[in-house]
């Protein structure tokens, strides 16, 4: 009686083990299986790699094609069904999927505590209330994610939400303005969103030891959003002989350069940061990877130029390049002179933006330890260079006939245009002609002033809060 007891005991024992297992899969199907009002997307972590042993390694190209085998769980060997919450990649072409994912936040999984630096990990989200598009799901991924960090000073909104998928919808659907960035808190559940981001406040990026926040990127702009909210101008900057290293991503062949520059400028699949052409080969690569990402993965090679495209704050209809780049960067050296002008706790957008603004410019020093920005009023071929290794020196490569600035004053935003010829005509507020000119002649800087609503209502001005 008791052997039969046994037996029965053991068939239960096997039995509840069985409904536990399914039990456990569908709890795992089901975290990454995302409802019908969401959608399936990726947040990546560079510098990452998920411990473990893969159900899959393929390679499939590079990371576009990876994310949608595993956002549609499909096996790339076989096309059979097979569930996929998350995959390394390898920064070339291999990719290895899992059917878990890095704990605490989604599975039970670890991260390498010793990474390589071409490694990526790719971790799949359900994001609630955004439709495809808005997620950028013919993107690789919608977020770029940094452990422990936050952007500080900049929060534009901030708002409480349920959950760290729940704030990075808030920044999609964000239509106040371009949500660039967001930290999250998973204590408090705060989702501070920003106009800014990790590139353009670099000096305002903060380890957070004592909170657990993490820093994400937006990784959905576009042509039209990515340098403000009224579309911005993009200019490339070359640096000859130059290259990101151990990292490949969209490549075609292009004929010629322009043709090249002008892919990054189109790109969809990718969030161009970087492009790189090789002249020989016709070699074009494509990358969402930077100088700024890849600092110590970067360097110099034979036969391949490197372009990086930079958001200028200036109005590009008067310039005219004479090249396809509006500036040569010389890595390590700077321009011996007297500046011009200078600008201190800047980035090199900024810097980049004040030579368009002057006329005189032929070229800048960056220090990118003291974010320090010099403007010269001429190039190498009429003054010495000297190396030196915490400065890169960059030659302009356009001419403007026209040029200004925005100064804040006690009278109001007093406005200052230089030309290159002598200027007869005015210079004048949006249909405010008859109230807010300035008529010159034979002048090669103009000045108007526009006074605040509460001094005067000619210049049609207006306070925001």
């Amino acid at each position: 009686m008791l052997f039969i007891q046994n037996i029965y005991l053991n068939k239960f024992l096997i039995f509840s083990s069985i409904i536990y297992l399914i039990y456990l899969n569908n709890c795992v199907y089901s975290i990454f299986e995302c409802a019908p009002q969401e959608t399936a997307t990726f947040v990546r972590i560079s510098r990452a790699r998920l411990d473990g042993t893969p159900l899959v390694v393929s390679t499939a190209g590079h990371d576009l094609t990876c994310s949608q085998y595993c956002r549609n769980n499909i096996e790339p060997t076989t096309g059979a069904q097979r569930l996929c919450a998350s995959f390394n990649f390898d920064g070339r072409e291999t990719c290895y999927f899992f059917d878990d994912a890095a704990a605490p936040s989604a599975g039970q999984a670890e991260l390498n505590p010793n990474p390589s630096a071409n490694n990526f990990y790719y971790e799949k989200t359900c994001l609630p209330a955004v439709n495809a598009h808005e997620a950028c799901t013919y993107r690789s991924f919608s977020f770029e994610r940094i452990r422990k960090t936050s952007l500080e000073g900049f929060v534009k909104k901030s708002i409480q939400v349920a959950s760290r998928e729940q704030c990075l919808s808030a920044c999609l659907k964000e239509k106040e303005f371009i949500c660039r960035s967001v930290n999250y808190n998973y204590d408090t559940y705060a989702c501070e969103m920003s106009i800014e981001d990790r590139r353009s406040k670099p000096t305002h990026l903060r380890m957070t030891v004592d909170q657990p926040v993490d820093y994400f990127d937006n990784n959905c702009l576009n042509r039209q959003n990515r340098c403000s909210q009224q579309g911005g101008n993009l200019v490339f900057v070359k640096t000859t002989q130059f290259e990101i290293k151990y990292y490949d991503h969209t490549q075609s062949v292009e004929p010629q350069e322009s043709n090249c520059l002008q892919k990054c400028l189109d790109s969809l699949n990718t969030f161009c940061r970087s492009v790189e052409f090789s002249p020989n080969e016709k070699n074009c690569i494509v990358s969402d990877e930077d100088t700024f990402s890849r600092a110590d993965q970067q360097g110099a090679v034979q036969n391949k130029d490197y372009y990086e495209p930079i958001c200028v704050s200036a109005d590009l209809s008067s310039s005219t390049c004479r090249q396809q780049a509006a500036f040569n960067r010389f890595i390590g050296v700077s321009i011996e002179g007297q500046p011009v002008a200078t600008a201190q706790g800047v980035t090199i957008a900024d810097c980049v933006s004040l030579c368009f603004q002057n006329l005189n410019c032929k070229s800048l020093n960056f220090d990118r330890t003291q974010s320090t920005c010099h403007i010269f009023a001429v190039g190498q071929a009429n003054a010495n260079v000297k190396k030196n290794p915490s400065v890169d020196f960059y030659e302009f490569n356009c001419e403007s006939q026209f040029g200004g600035m925005a100064l804040c004053t006690n009278e109001g935003i007093r406005f200052i245009v230089n030309t290159k010829e002598p200027y007869t005509g005015a210079i004048y507020a949006a249909e405010k002609f008859s109230t807010c000119s300035q008529v010159v002649e034979n002048a090669k800087q103009i000045s108007i002033t526009f006074p605040p609503p509460n001094i005067s209502p000619n210049c049609g001005t207006t306070i925001k809060v």
